[in-house]
Order: C-alpha cells, then structure tokens, then sequence
C-alpha cells in the first residue's frame, strides 16, 4: 500500500491507530503522519522503520508521530 491509498482509507472511514512506514514508494511516511494529524489531533500514529533505533538514540521523532517502531518489531 501506499502513502496515497494509505490516506484515502483515513478519509473515508475512521481509525483509532494508524501504522506507517517511513519509506514508502511515492511519499514519506514522515508525509503522511503529518497530513493525518492535520485531519486528526488525537489518532495515534506509530512508524516502522528499519532506522528505528537511530532514530531513537538521536531522540528524533517525526511531526505527528507518537512512536517509533525499530523493524523487525518484536515483544
């Protein structure tokens, strides 16, 4: 799926989450947190991406995201 049809599902129906990745084909997943918590405040969004634990050891965090998800996602 992409970032598109990612955000034409949130349009059409509501979501109590929401789960992106970073790097999708045609938009970041930094792109679309941003442009569903323009549409939603209080959604929950969490990001996969196999740049997890960098992310995390710099402290950096994408507009709109709630949490970052290092891949593979384990217990």
């Amino acid at each position: 799926m992409s970032g598109q049809d990612g955000l034409a599902l949130f349009a059409a129906e509501p979501f109590d989450l929401v789960l992106t990745d970073r790097v999708m084909p045609d938009m970041s997943g930094d792109d679309v947190a941003a442009r569903i918590r323009r549409q939603n405040a209080t959604v929950a969004i969490l990001m996969l991406t196999g740049f997890g634990d960098v992310l995390l050891d710099v402290g950096l965090k994408p507009d709109g995201v709630n949490q970052v998800l290092g891949k593979p996602v384990t217990f």
